[in-house]
């Protein structure tokens, strides 16, 4: 199971890293898409998935978050 996981927009992708890392240097387990969805396999289907799964849920928030087709609730 994991721990937390981080949401973000790929344009916050430094921001999501270092929130990444800081989160681990605390000793914490961290899922984020770039580590942990292997090749060929459905990305959203397995983002779901480990949504469902996490203790934790980080949503990073910023205009292109906001912005997203996937983040966007209607």
């Amino acid at each position: 199971m994991t721990s937390i996981f981080i949401s973000y927009s790929r344009k916050d992708s430094v921001a999501a890293h270092t929130l990444m890392n800081e989160i681990k240097s605390l000793g914490m387990d961290v899922w984020v898409d770039w580590e942990d969805i292997p090749p060929a396999v459905d990305w959203l289907a397995q983002v779901l998935q480990t949504i469902e799964q996490a203790d934790s849920f980080i949503f990073m928030v910023s205009p292109y978050a906001a912005a997203s087709e996937v983040c966007k609730v209607e």
